[in-house]
Protein backbone atom coordinates (compact mmCIF):
# COMPACT_ATOMS: atom_id res chain seq x y z
CA UNK A 1 0.00 0.00 0.00
CA UNK A 2 1.20 3.52 -0.82
CA UNK A 3 3.11 4.94 2.17
CA UNK A 4 3.04 8.75 2.44
CA UNK A 5 5.73 8.68 5.13
CA UNK A 6 8.23 7.10 2.72
CA UNK A 7 7.22 9.57 0.02
CA UNK A 8 7.69 12.42 2.53
CA UNK A 9 11.13 11.20 3.55
CA UNK A 10 12.17 11.09 -0.13
CA UNK A 11 10.83 14.61 -0.71
CA UNK A 12 12.79 15.87 2.31
CA UNK A 13 16.00 14.33 0.91
CA UNK A 14 15.42 15.97 -2.48
CA UNK A 15 14.91 19.36 -0.82
CA UNK A 16 17.97 19.06 1.43
CA UNK A 17 20.17 17.85 -1.44
CA UNK A 18 19.07 20.94 -3.34
CA UNK A 19 20.06 23.10 -0.32
CA UNK A 20 16.52 24.45 -0.13
CA UNK A 21 14.46 25.36 2.94
CA UNK A 22 10.85 24.32 3.40
CA UNK A 23 9.85 27.98 3.00
CA UNK A 24 11.76 28.29 -0.29
CA UNK A 25 10.12 25.15 -1.67
CA UNK A 26 6.75 26.41 -0.48
CA UNK A 27 7.26 29.71 -2.34
CA UNK A 28 8.10 27.88 -5.56
CA UNK A 29 4.93 25.78 -5.23
CA UNK A 30 2.78 28.71 -4.04
CA UNK A 31 2.08 26.88 -0.78
CA UNK A 32 2.71 27.46 2.91
CA UNK A 33 5.73 26.13 4.78
CA UNK A 34 3.29 24.13 6.96
CA UNK A 35 2.00 22.33 3.84
CA UNK A 36 5.53 21.27 2.91
CA UNK A 37 6.14 20.10 6.48
CA UNK A 38 3.01 17.92 6.32
CA UNK A 39 4.16 16.39 3.03
CA UNK A 40 7.57 15.54 4.48
CA UNK A 41 6.09 14.09 7.69
CA UNK A 42 3.70 11.93 5.69
CA UNK A 43 0.62 13.63 7.17
CA UNK A 44 -0.65 14.59 3.72
CA UNK A 45 0.10 14.01 0.05
CA UNK A 46 0.39 16.62 -2.73
CA UNK A 47 -2.31 17.08 -5.30
CA UNK A 48 -1.42 15.62 -8.71
CA UNK A 49 -0.73 19.08 -10.20
CA UNK A 50 1.66 19.86 -7.31
CA UNK A 51 3.36 16.50 -7.79
CA UNK A 52 4.19 17.52 -11.36
CA UNK A 53 5.64 20.82 -10.16
CA UNK A 54 7.79 19.05 -7.55
CA UNK A 55 9.19 16.78 -10.28
CA UNK A 56 10.03 19.82 -12.43
CA UNK A 57 11.70 21.73 -9.56
CA UNK A 58 14.02 18.84 -8.67
CA UNK A 59 14.46 17.53 -12.21
CA UNK A 60 13.20 14.02 -11.51
CA UNK A 61 10.52 11.98 -13.30
CA UNK A 62 7.12 11.80 -11.60
CA UNK A 63 7.42 8.01 -11.70
CA UNK A 64 10.36 8.30 -9.27
CA UNK A 65 8.27 10.39 -6.84
CA UNK A 66 5.48 7.83 -7.02
CA UNK A 67 7.86 4.90 -6.55
CA UNK A 68 9.24 6.53 -3.38
CA UNK A 69 5.95 5.73 -1.64
CA UNK A 70 6.33 2.04 -2.51
CA UNK A 71 2.87 1.68 -4.08
CA UNK A 72 1.41 -1.58 -5.29
CA UNK A 73 1.53 -2.14 -9.02
CA UNK A 74 -2.12 -1.12 -9.28
CA UNK A 75 -1.66 2.02 -7.17
CA UNK A 76 1.32 3.06 -9.29
CA UNK A 77 -0.70 2.57 -12.47
CA UNK A 78 -3.55 4.69 -11.12
CA UNK A 79 -1.27 7.55 -10.04
CA UNK A 80 0.70 7.53 -13.30
CA UNK A 81 -2.50 7.42 -15.33
CA UNK A 82 -3.96 10.37 -13.43
CA UNK A 83 -0.70 12.30 -13.92
CA UNK A 84 -1.01 11.61 -17.66
CA UNK A 85 -4.56 12.93 -17.66
CA UNK A 86 -6.30 9.60 -18.15
CA UNK A 87 -8.06 7.06 -15.94
CA UNK A 88 -7.33 3.33 -16.23
CA UNK A 89 -10.24 1.32 -17.58
CA UNK A 90 -9.77 -1.54 -15.14
CA UNK A 91 -8.86 -0.85 -11.52
CA UNK A 92 -8.67 -2.96 -8.40
CA UNK A 93 -10.93 -1.63 -5.63
CA UNK A 94 -8.27 -2.27 -2.96
CA UNK A 95 -5.81 -0.06 -4.84
CA UNK A 96 -8.38 2.73 -5.00
CA UNK A 97 -9.09 2.33 -1.27
CA UNK A 98 -5.39 2.77 -0.53
CA UNK A 99 -5.19 5.97 -2.54
CA UNK A 100 -8.64 7.43 -1.75
CA UNK A 101 -7.43 9.91 0.91
CA UNK A 102 -5.05 11.50 -1.64
CA UNK A 103 -7.28 11.72 -4.72
CA UNK A 104 -9.80 14.42 -5.60
CA UNK A 105 -13.48 13.45 -5.55
CA UNK A 106 -13.65 14.11 -9.29
CA UNK A 107 -10.91 11.51 -9.93
CA UNK A 108 -12.54 9.05 -7.52
CA UNK A 109 -15.80 9.54 -9.39
CA UNK A 110 -14.16 8.43 -12.64
CA UNK A 111 -12.53 5.49 -10.88
CA UNK A 112 -15.89 4.52 -9.37
CA UNK A 113 -17.29 4.15 -12.92
CA UNK A 114 -14.61 1.55 -13.63
CA UNK A 115 -15.17 -0.25 -10.31
CA UNK A 116 -18.93 -0.33 -10.86
CA UNK A 117 -18.42 -2.09 -14.19
CA UNK A 118 -16.11 -4.69 -12.65
CA UNK A 119 -18.09 -5.24 -9.44
CA UNK A 120 -16.95 -4.24 -5.95
CA UNK A 121 -17.17 -5.99 -2.60
CA UNK A 122 -18.99 -4.52 0.39
CA UNK A 123 -15.88 -3.88 2.48
CA UNK A 124 -14.39 -1.67 -0.26
CA UNK A 125 -17.61 0.34 -0.49
CA UNK A 126 -17.42 0.96 3.26
CA UNK A 127 -13.81 2.11 3.04
CA UNK A 128 -14.56 4.48 0.13
CA UNK A 129 -17.85 5.89 1.40
CA UNK A 130 -16.33 8.83 3.29
CA UNK A 131 -14.43 10.00 0.20
CA UNK A 132 -17.18 9.65 -2.41
CA UNK A 133 -20.15 11.88 -3.07
CA UNK A 134 -23.60 10.34 -2.52
CA UNK A 135 -24.14 9.75 -6.25
CA UNK A 136 -20.92 7.75 -6.62
CA UNK A 137 -21.59 5.79 -3.42
CA UNK A 138 -25.02 4.80 -4.71
CA UNK A 139 -23.48 3.86 -8.05
CA UNK A 140 -21.10 1.44 -6.32
CA UNK A 141 -23.79 0.05 -4.04
CA UNK A 142 -25.85 -0.91 -7.09
CA UNK A 143 -22.94 -2.99 -8.36
CA UNK A 144 -21.80 -4.40 -5.01
CA UNK A 145 -20.96 -8.09 -4.66
CA UNK A 146 -21.58 -10.07 -1.48
CA UNK A 147 -18.99 -12.79 -2.00
CA UNK A 148 -17.01 -12.02 1.16
CA UNK A 149 -19.92 -11.02 3.37
CA UNK A 150 -19.40 -13.90 5.81
CA UNK A 151 -15.82 -12.70 6.43
CA UNK A 152 -16.82 -9.12 7.17
CA UNK A 153 -16.94 -7.58 10.62
CA UNK A 154 -20.61 -7.85 11.63
CA UNK A 155 -20.61 -4.42 13.32
CA UNK A 156 -19.27 -2.78 10.15
CA UNK A 157 -21.77 -4.64 7.99
CA UNK A 158 -24.66 -3.59 10.21
CA UNK A 159 -23.69 0.07 9.72
CA UNK A 160 -23.61 -0.43 5.96
CA UNK A 161 -26.91 -2.27 5.58
CA UNK A 162 -29.13 0.87 5.61
CA UNK A 163 -27.22 2.05 2.51
CA UNK A 164 -27.73 -1.15 0.55
CA UNK A 165 -31.39 -0.67 -0.31
CA UNK A 166 -33.81 -3.47 -1.07
CA UNK A 167 -31.36 -5.28 -3.35
CA UNK A 168 -28.89 -5.70 -0.50
CA UNK A 169 -31.58 -6.83 1.92
CA UNK A 170 -32.94 -9.32 -0.60
CA UNK A 171 -29.43 -10.67 -1.26
CA UNK A 172 -28.75 -11.26 2.44
CA UNK A 173 -32.15 -12.92 2.95
CA UNK A 174 -31.48 -15.14 -0.07
CA UNK A 175 -28.08 -16.17 1.30
CA UNK A 176 -29.67 -17.05 4.65
CA UNK A 177 -32.31 -19.17 2.91
CA UNK A 178 -29.67 -20.92 0.78
CA UNK A 179 -27.60 -21.69 3.88
CA UNK A 180 -24.63 -19.51 2.86
CA UNK A 181 -25.20 -17.26 5.88
CA UNK A 182 -26.31 -17.99 9.44
CA UNK A 183 -29.88 -16.93 10.22
CA UNK A 184 -28.59 -14.35 12.73
CA UNK A 185 -27.60 -12.16 9.78
CA UNK A 186 -31.32 -11.34 9.60
CA UNK A 187 -30.85 -9.42 12.85
CA UNK A 188 -28.74 -6.75 11.13
CA UNK A 189 -31.38 -5.97 8.50
CA UNK A 190 -33.86 -3.05 8.65
CA UNK A 191 -37.10 -3.44 10.58
CA UNK A 192 -39.11 -3.88 7.37
CA UNK A 193 -37.36 -7.21 6.75
CA UNK A 194 -40.55 -8.70 8.25
CA UNK A 195 -41.98 -8.45 4.71
CA UNK A 196 -39.85 -11.51 3.90
CA UNK A 197 -41.62 -13.61 6.54
CA UNK A 198 -43.36 -15.92 4.07
CA UNK A 199 -40.03 -16.83 2.41
CA UNK A 200 -38.40 -17.51 5.77
CA UNK A 201 -41.39 -19.56 6.96
CA UNK A 202 -41.18 -21.75 3.88
CA UNK A 203 -37.44 -22.27 4.39
CA UNK A 204 -37.96 -23.16 8.07
CA UNK A 205 -40.73 -25.65 7.20
CA UNK A 206 -38.43 -27.21 4.60
CA UNK A 207 -35.69 -27.55 7.20
CA UNK A 208 -33.32 -25.27 5.26
CA UNK A 209 -33.22 -22.54 7.92
CA UNK A 210 -33.15 -22.69 11.73
CA UNK A 211 -36.49 -21.88 13.38
CA UNK A 212 -34.76 -19.05 15.23
CA UNK A 213 -35.02 -17.07 11.97
CA UNK A 214 -38.75 -16.64 12.57
CA UNK A 215 -38.15 -15.35 16.08
CA UNK A 216 -35.60 -12.85 14.79
CA UNK A 217 -38.22 -11.42 12.43
CA UNK A 218 -40.87 -11.43 15.17
CA UNK A 219 -38.58 -9.60 17.57
CA UNK A 220 -37.88 -6.98 14.91
CA UNK A 221 -41.58 -6.75 14.12
CA UNK A 222 -42.41 -6.21 17.80
CA UNK A 223 -39.85 -3.40 18.03
CA UNK A 224 -41.31 -1.86 14.88
CA UNK A 225 -44.87 -2.11 16.25
CA UNK A 226 -43.88 -0.41 19.51
CA UNK A 227 -42.05 2.29 17.58
CA UNK A 228 -45.13 2.99 15.46
CA UNK A 229 -47.34 3.05 18.57
CA UNK A 230 -45.07 5.30 20.66
CA UNK A 231 -43.47 7.37 17.92
CA UNK A 232 -39.99 6.55 19.23
CA UNK A 233 -37.86 3.53 20.07
CA UNK A 234 -37.81 3.07 23.86
CA UNK A 235 -34.60 2.71 25.86
CA UNK A 236 -35.32 -0.22 28.15
CA UNK A 237 -32.03 -2.00 28.84
CA UNK A 238 -28.37 -1.19 29.41
CA UNK A 239 -25.38 -2.87 27.83
CA UNK A 240 -23.67 -5.51 30.03
CA UNK A 241 -20.34 -4.60 28.42
CA UNK A 242 -20.20 -0.81 28.67
CA UNK A 243 -23.41 0.10 30.58
CA UNK A 244 -24.56 2.24 27.64
CA UNK A 245 -28.28 2.55 26.90
CA UNK A 246 -29.79 0.09 24.43
CA UNK A 247 -32.65 0.87 22.06
CA UNK A 248 -35.69 -1.38 21.72
CA UNK A 249 -37.61 -3.94 23.74
CA UNK A 250 -35.39 -6.42 21.92
CA UNK A 251 -32.18 -4.36 21.96
CA UNK A 252 -30.33 -3.15 18.93
CA UNK A 253 -26.54 -3.47 18.91
CA UNK A 254 -24.81 -1.18 21.41
CA UNK A 255 -22.51 1.59 20.21
CA UNK A 256 -19.63 -0.36 21.75
CA UNK A 257 -20.38 -3.21 19.30
CA UNK A 258 -21.94 -5.65 21.79
CA UNK A 259 -25.16 -7.42 20.80
CA UNK A 260 -27.16 -8.98 23.64
CA UNK A 261 -27.50 -12.72 22.86
CA UNK A 262 -31.10 -13.67 22.12
CA UNK A 263 -32.92 -16.89 21.38
CA UNK A 264 -36.67 -16.95 20.97
CA UNK A 265 -37.92 -14.17 23.24
CA UNK A 266 -35.12 -14.76 25.77
CA UNK A 267 -32.31 -12.25 26.23
CA UNK A 268 -29.09 -13.14 28.03
CA UNK A 269 -27.50 -10.25 29.96
CA UNK A 270 -25.97 -12.42 32.70
CA UNK A 271 -26.55 -15.75 34.48
CA UNK A 272 -26.50 -15.89 38.29
CA UNK A 273 -28.78 -18.79 39.27
CA UNK A 274 -32.53 -19.24 39.52
CA UNK A 275 -34.68 -16.73 41.39
CA UNK A 276 -37.86 -17.42 43.34
CA UNK A 277 -40.78 -15.03 42.94
CA UNK A 278 -43.04 -14.39 45.90
CA UNK A 279 -46.42 -15.87 44.94
CA UNK A 280 -48.25 -13.43 47.21
CA UNK A 281 -46.56 -10.59 45.38
CA UNK A 282 -48.24 -11.23 42.01
CA UNK A 283 -50.98 -8.67 41.36
CA UNK A 284 -54.33 -9.56 39.88
CA UNK A 285 -54.57 -8.91 36.14
CA UNK A 286 -57.91 -7.14 36.41
CA UNK A 287 -56.54 -4.89 39.15
CA UNK A 288 -53.57 -4.00 36.95
CA UNK A 289 -55.85 -3.11 34.04
CA UNK A 290 -58.13 -0.98 36.21
CA UNK A 291 -55.26 0.81 37.94
CA UNK A 292 -52.85 1.32 35.05
CA UNK A 293 -54.91 0.90 31.89
CA UNK A 294 -53.27 -0.63 28.80
CA UNK A 295 -49.96 -0.41 26.98
CA UNK A 296 -47.52 -0.12 29.87
CA UNK A 297 -44.28 -1.91 30.72
CA UNK A 298 -43.89 -3.98 33.89
CA UNK A 299 -40.98 -5.83 35.50
CA UNK A 300 -41.66 -9.19 37.13
CA UNK A 301 -39.10 -11.43 38.86
CA UNK A 302 -38.66 -15.22 38.76
CA UNK A 303 -39.00 -17.68 35.86
CA UNK A 304 -41.64 -19.56 37.86
CA UNK A 305 -44.06 -16.66 37.23
CA UNK A 306 -43.96 -17.16 33.45
CA UNK A 307 -47.38 -18.81 33.15
CA UNK A 308 -49.06 -15.98 35.05
CA UNK A 309 -47.10 -13.36 33.09
CA UNK A 310 -47.98 -14.91 29.73
CA UNK A 311 -51.71 -14.78 30.44
CA UNK A 312 -51.64 -11.28 31.89
CA UNK A 313 -49.50 -9.81 29.09
CA UNK A 314 -52.01 -10.97 26.48
CA UNK A 315 -55.26 -10.44 28.41
CA UNK A 316 -54.29 -6.95 29.60
CA UNK A 317 -52.24 -6.00 26.50
CA UNK A 318 -49.15 -4.98 28.48
CA UNK A 319 -45.44 -5.62 28.00
CA UNK A 320 -43.77 -7.64 30.76
CA UNK A 321 -40.07 -8.16 31.37
CA UNK A 322 -39.65 -11.41 33.27
CA UNK A 323 -36.22 -11.35 34.93
CA UNK A 324 -34.30 -14.28 36.34
CA UNK A 325 -30.68 -15.29 36.73
CA UNK A 326 -31.13 -18.68 35.06
CA UNK A 327 -31.10 -18.37 31.26
CA UNK A 328 -32.12 -21.98 30.71
CA UNK A 329 -35.06 -21.72 33.12
CA UNK A 330 -36.23 -18.64 31.24
CA UNK A 331 -35.75 -20.33 27.87
CA UNK A 332 -37.80 -23.32 29.03
CA UNK A 333 -40.51 -20.93 30.20
CA UNK A 334 -40.32 -19.10 26.87
CA UNK A 335 -40.90 -22.37 24.97
CA UNK A 336 -43.72 -23.42 27.30
CA UNK A 337 -45.65 -20.16 26.85
CA UNK A 338 -45.01 -19.54 23.14
CA UNK A 339 -48.64 -20.11 22.12
CA UNK A 340 -49.71 -17.01 24.04
CA UNK A 341 -46.54 -14.95 23.72
CA UNK A 342 -46.15 -12.72 20.65
CA UNK A 343 -43.25 -10.67 21.96
CA UNK A 344 -44.99 -8.87 24.82
CA UNK A 345 -43.37 -11.17 27.37
CA UNK A 346 -39.61 -10.61 27.33
CA UNK A 347 -37.47 -13.12 29.23
CA UNK A 348 -34.30 -11.44 30.53
CA UNK A 349 -31.52 -13.43 32.19
CA UNK A 350 -29.71 -10.95 34.40
CA UNK A 351 -28.10 -10.21 37.77
CA UNK A 352 -30.34 -8.88 40.59
CA UNK A 353 -27.51 -6.62 41.79
CA UNK A 354 -27.17 -5.15 38.28
CA UNK A 355 -30.31 -6.02 36.29
CA UNK A 356 -29.22 -4.14 33.11
CA UNK A 357 -32.53 -2.29 32.95
CA UNK A 358 -32.34 1.42 32.18
CA UNK A 359 -33.23 3.95 34.85
CA UNK A 360 -36.66 5.58 34.45
CA UNK A 361 -37.82 2.99 31.89
CA UNK A 362 -40.60 1.04 33.72
CA UNK A 363 -44.20 1.93 34.48
CA UNK A 364 -44.67 -0.82 37.08
CA UNK A 365 -42.27 -3.07 39.01
CA UNK A 366 -43.39 -6.00 41.17
CA UNK A 367 -41.38 -6.02 44.40
CA UNK A 368 -41.55 -9.80 45.02
CA UNK A 369 -38.08 -11.09 44.14
CA UNK A 370 -34.35 -10.61 44.82
CA UNK A 371 -33.89 -7.19 43.16
CA UNK A 372 -33.71 -4.66 46.05
CA UNK A 373 -36.65 -2.27 46.29
CA UNK A 374 -34.32 0.75 46.26
CA UNK A 375 -32.97 -0.50 42.92
CA UNK A 376 -36.48 -1.02 41.52
CA UNK A 377 -37.45 2.52 42.46
CA UNK A 378 -34.62 3.88 40.32
CA UNK A 379 -35.92 1.93 37.32
CA UNK A 380 -39.39 3.52 37.47
CA UNK A 381 -40.50 6.35 35.22
CA UNK A 382 -41.95 9.50 36.81
CA UNK A 383 -45.44 8.40 37.87
CA UNK A 384 -44.35 4.75 37.93
CA UNK A 385 -45.34 2.43 40.75
CA UNK A 386 -43.74 -0.28 42.87
CA UNK A 387 -46.37 -2.91 43.68
CA UNK A 388 -46.76 -6.10 45.66
CA UNK A 389 -49.99 -8.01 45.17
CA UNK A 390 -52.86 -5.57 44.60
CA UNK A 391 -51.12 -2.89 46.61
CA UNK A 392 -49.01 0.09 45.64
CA UNK A 393 -45.94 0.26 47.86
CA UNK A 394 -44.46 3.40 46.38
CA UNK A 395 -45.33 5.84 43.59
CA UNK A 396 -42.68 8.00 41.93
CA UNK A 397 -43.63 11.65 41.70
CA UNK A 398 -44.34 12.82 38.17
Amino acid sequence: MFDTRKFGAFLARLRKNADMTQSELADKLNLTRQAISKYECGDSFPDISILKSIAEIFGVPTSLLIAAGEPTEGEAEILESVLAGRVPHSVNARDVVGLAPYLKPSILSKLSDSMAKNGIDISSVVALAEYLCDTDSEKLLRSVTFDNIADMDIVLLEKLVPLLGQYGVYTIVSKVISGELDCHYLDILPLDVYSYLSYIESAVLAGAVDGEALYILRRKSFNQGEYERCGSIPTLFTCPKCAGQLLGYYPERCKCGHKVPAYGYTLNFAETGCWAAGENGLPDGNWLARRFGRHFTMLLQGACAAEWASKVSCNCDINIILADGDWQALRNADIATKNRNSGQLIFAATDPASPHIAYCSLDVAVAAGPIPEEKLILLLKPGGCLVCGNKILWEKSA
